[in-house]
């Protein structure tokens, strides 16, 4: 069935092209509740934040939104050692001569699906992006959400994506733990090598932590010859 929406060949990264049009499906139904919920109290919101019910915040997501802009986060969860990760989604290179459309290549331009804050002025940009999505799909842009968001939102509507380092996050899946710490990262290894979650880590992965325990004694005998 997939096949009559995109050749399976043309897909990106295994990403089937009915997850972009629940994404569209979803936005817009979150949006229409909204107006729903405007034109029953008869209150109009100031600034619509569009995000998924599954995420983990960290910071407050506080920021004067002004008419014409998009914000956006300037990354996504964290590393193995609980580092915040640096950097969105990458937009993908798209030219159409027909439609004027330009999508800078050298995979520069980034974006983010996840949680997006907008005037409400912006919102009907992103009600008209399901009834977009086909043309751009049989226009071959490149099937990502990312891409297909930023075409739209930045390229077509002429929103400023704006990205914020201090709005800290993450995807939290059913199921996962609600607590993470130290003892759980590989940096236990280096902070105590015989606590019980250190020992288990290098009887795990011998190996690599060994590679990795010589690495780190090289650089500081490095250190000590230069210092």
């Amino acid at each position: 069935a997939a096949e009559r929406v995109i050749r399976k060949e043309d897909w990106l990264m295994g990403l089937h092209p009915y997850r972009m049009f629940s994404m569209a499906y979803n936005i817009e139904g979150g949006l229409r509740l909204m107006l729903e919920h405007e034109s029953k109290t008869g209150q109009r919101f100031d600034v619509v934040v569009v995000t998924r019910p599954d995420l983990a915040f960290y910071a407050p997501l506080s920021f004067a939104v002004r008419p014409g802009e998009v914000h956006l986060p300037a990354s996504e969860g964290f590393d193995s050692v609980g580092r915040p990760r640096r950097g969105n989604a990458t937009v993908f290179f798209y030219k159409n001569v027909t439609t004027g459309d330009l999508i800078p290549g050298g995979r520069t331009p980034t974006f983010n699906d996840q949680l997006m804050m907008i005037d409400r002025g912006a919102v009907g940009s992103f009600l008209s992006f399901g009834e977009a999505l086909p043309r751009y799909i049989a226009a071959k842009v490149p099937l990502s959400p990312e891409t297909l968001l930023y075409l739209h939102l930045v390229g077509r509507a002429g929103l400023a994506a704006l990205t914020h380092p201090e709005w800290v996050y993450e995807i939290h899946r059913s199921g996962a733990p609600l607590i993470f710490s130290l003892a759980d990262t590989p940096d236990i290894n280096l902070v105590d090598r015989r606590h019980p979650a250190a020992i288990a880590l290098r009887r795990r992965r011998p190996f690599y932590h060994a590679a990795r325990d010589l690495r780190n004694f090289a650089r500081g005998l490095l250190h000590r010859a230069l210092g």
